[in-house]
């Protein structure tokens, strides 16, 4: 009677236990957590909790896989410590929801425990998480350790069988960048899939073995499998790193034919990006025009493409396009934008990427953002904008110092620049290529620092890596030359003269023009070319720096014929301004002009040159049309065309115009200016007009200037001239905080005293 009765109450509990089985399920589906904590109190109390302590661990599986679907991975370990028993179900439900919410670390910790009781195999599941947790770790030990696992089990689980764990140890050793253990397991399954084929195709592209992705993608073909959007995308992909151009077409036109862009977008995405980083900007664009659906990574894929080979006028348009169809740019495109307004100095559009990425919240902790903005204020020469940027940058890393450092080294603030690397190693950073590149640049500007630049070279020869590197190297002669320590420069040429290198070459001309050596220059020239080593675009520069300092017009145009047979006028703008200059110099205006419309792209400093280059001559009527011409064709003029303006403006009395430009600088365009030269002509052209009050607030409020004696010379000369001796003490007092020894402060202050005696005779 008792057992009939026993029998009867399991009847009646079946029903119970697959309904509460449903329940939880289904909160699980809806992460509907609290709901699943009633349910999981009533199973508690169902028979002092019968449904969790029998033998089968059916309800207590569910409950755990409930809570890792719900996010409360404590729950969902706390539930599995309950459970008196543990099949190989209940491992994987807790393995899996570890792995789920990036937690591999414990998803790895709780397979060994289940390999530790010994009485459990783990099943393809349990492989198929663990292998993933390897992925996200990049722990190809461990790794291999569950690949022999899956060896010793094989009687059990046969994996060469299994396809799905054959795939997860494909993709694992691929994207732990193990090519050819991916390849050795690839060929050991017997009959791979698309995913298995798209897991190696795509090992091959993200790692550029663009060859060996489309070998096997013949070879998928050849074996009656068809491709899919992921192989397609892995396709064009691995396209962008072969030299040939057709192939990438060639695959557009199966695309086509096919009809893969109608059936998947992402494939049109892949395709524009594809033509963008291959310079095929014609093609993307077409391509793009043709997309049904553009969102912002397609986007992202063309203004890219633009940025990528100098097109900024093509991305600005593009931004611009995208903004009004309404998608919002998002880090990516923030970052282009961001290098391309660096690029064309182009601040009031910088500026206004800088204020929507504040009010998006997208700044906090992101330090390329942070060091694009750094970048981009400092090519810009906003320096007190890059510095305010960096200061409110939670996070500083060595990318965002070097952006500061070189912004600082790249505009002439060579002192700021090592005070911002010594900063930067007092905070245990560890300076790299970069660094040091900018640091020698700095101190090759500096007067007087051949301390540093002993030091800078001690610390650069004990790292092998830094001092086998060409264009440290470089720099170090670069700025020994600057230093006039000829023959440290000709040693360190010596130390790579096995390396038949221009740019090493390039460094020694360089060195020997700017000292007055111009013969040296010259034969070093003839040497290199003797070599076989033909000249570049740098090295074309220092010559005609030669030619134009010693006004030798012949041996300029031999320098220009050259430049003409290697094509570098249409390629390289630094070439053309050079060859301006060069012609400038010495007197031919015609020269400078035919060679200023052969430029393709006109730059800010293709426009300076030229007009520098009249400035000089004293032909300031033309400079001023020159300006205006620029400006009508749309350059923004930068601090260097202001100083020229502002120059001139001082030198022919045109005060009033002088006065007009300054604001304009400093309101329309937002350029303080900062360099000891443009604050010396600002300082100038007030002096003259009288206005000295004006003078001497600008030189106190332009910070990385109040430290060079010479900005307050003019000013105290100007304080002389208009009689102004309460101004001129103050000027005085503060030169003499700068150098108590300056002569000329003494003797600039005893004539205006003089003055003022002898004006008090005469009344």
């Amino acid at each position: 009677m008792m057992s009939s009765n026993v029998s009867a109450a399991k009847k009646k509990q079946q029903p119970t236990r697959w309904r509460v089985v449903e329940l939880v399920k289904e909160c699980g589906k809806q992460k509907k957590l609290k709901e699943g904590i009633r349910i999981h109190a009533y199973i508690l109390k169902q028979d002092a909790g019968v449904l969790l302590n029998q033998r089968d661990p059916f309800v207590g599986n569910s409950l755990i896989t409930m809570y890792a679907k719900c996010g409360c991975l404590s729950k969902a370990r706390e539930t599995f410590e309950d459970i008196p028993v543990h099949d190989v179900v209940s491992w994987n439900a807790l393995i899996s929801a570890y792995v789920g919410h990036g937690q591999p670390h414990k998803a790895l910790n709780c397979f060994q425990h289940m390999l530790s009781q010994g009485c459990l195999y783990p099943d393809h599941v349990t492989f198929l998480c663990v292998l993933k947790s390897c992925c996200n770790l990049a722990q190809i030990l461990k790794g291999r350790e569950i690949h022999a696992n899956l060896l010793m089990l094989c009687c059990y689980m046969q994996p060469q069988n299994n396809l799905l764990v054959c795939n997860a140890l494909v993709d694992m050793y691929a994207k732990t960048g193990q090519l050819p253990d991916a390849q050795d397991t690839f060929d050991r399954i017997y009959f791979p899939d698309s995913i298995s084929w798209n897991s190696l195709i795509s090992a091959y592209s993200e790692h550029f073995y663009a060859e060996d992705a489309l070998r096997c993608f013949f070879q998928m073909q050849a074996e009656g499998l068809f491709p899919d959007a992921i192989t397609l995308v892995c396709v064009l992909k691995a396209c962008v790193s072969i030299d040939e151009n057709y192939k990438g077409v060639v695959f557009h036109a199966s695309i086509f034919i096919d009809k893969w862009i109608e059936k998947d977008i992402v494939v049109g995405y892949a395709l524009v990006d594809m033509y963008a980083k291959k310079g095929m900007l014609g093609r993307s664009q077409r391509v793009f025009d043709e997309l049904r659906v553009k969102d912002t990574g397609s986007w992202n894929a063309l203004i890219g493409g633009y940025i990528q080979r100098g097109r900024f006028k093509e991305a600005f348009n593009s931004f611009n396009e995208m903004q009004k169809h309404g998608h919002s740019a998002n880090e990516v495109t923030s970052l282009s934008i961001l290098k391309a307004c660096g690029h064309v100095r182009d601040i009031c559009k910088g500026e206004s990427i800088h204020k929507q990425l504040i009010m998006e919240g997208l700044l906090e902790n992101n330090v390329l953002l942070g060091a694009a903005l750094v970048d981009m204020y400092a090519k810009c020469g906003a320096l007190v904008k890059a510095k305010e940027v960096f200061n409110k940058l939670f996070v500083r890393d060595v990318v965002v110092w070097n952006a500061l450092i070189t912004g600082y080294a790249e505009h002439g603030f060579g002192e700021e620049a090592l005070h911002c690397f010594s900063l930067m190693q007092n905070e245990g950073l560890s300076p790299d290529r970069i660094t040091f590149l900018s640091v020698l640049k700095a101190c090759g500007s500096i007067v007087g620092t051949k301390s540093h630049c002993d030091t800078l070279y001690t610390e650069i020869e004990h790292d092998e890596s830094l001092m086998g590197n060409i264009m440290i190297s470089t720099a170090l002669m670069d700025m020994f030359g600057k230093h006039g320590a000829l023959t440290k420069v000709q040693n360190l040429f010596r130390q790579h003269r096995s390396v038949k290198n221009v740019v090493t070459w390039t460094a020694l001309i360089s060195a020997y023009v700017r000292h007055g050596h111009m013969e040296e220059a010259f034969q070093c020239l003839k040497q290199m070319q003797l070599e076989g080593i033909p000249a570049n675009a740098i090295t074309f520069v220092g010559i005609l720096k030669a030619c134009g300092d010693i006004g030798s017009i012949h041996k300029g145009k031999e320098a220009h014929t050259q430049i003409v047979t290697q094509g570098l006028l249409e390629k390289e703008a630094i070439v053309g301004n050079a060859l301006v200059d060069m012609y400038m110099k010495c007197g031919e205006t015609i020269g400078a002009h035919q060679v200023f419309d052969r430029v393709l792209v006109k730059s800010v400093d293709s426009w300076n040159t030229l007009i520098s280059g009249y400035a000089q001559l004293g032909k300031y009527e033309t400079v001023m049309n020159l300006c205006n011409r620029m400006i009508g064709q749309g350059v923004v003029p930068d601090i260097i065309t202001f100083s020229l303006l502002l120059s001139v403006c001082s030198h022919t009395g045109l005060l009033d115009e002088g006065q007009t430009y300054f604001k304009t600088m400093m309101k329309i365009y937002g350029i303080i200016p900062s360099m000891q030269h443009h604050v010396s002509v600002v300082v100038d052209l007030f002096g003259r007009s009288g206005q000295v009050d004006i003078a001497f607030t600008l030189i106190t409020n332009v910070a990385t200037s109040v430290d060079n004696i010479s900005i307050w010379v003019p000013l105290l000369s100007a304080c002389h001239k208009w009689g102004n001796v309460e101004l001129a003490s103050l000027v005085f007092k503060h030169m003499m905080q700068l150098n108590e020894c300056h002569t000329a402060s003494y003797v600039c202050m005893s004539n205006i005293y003089a003055t003022l005696y002898n004006k008090s005779e005469k009344l």
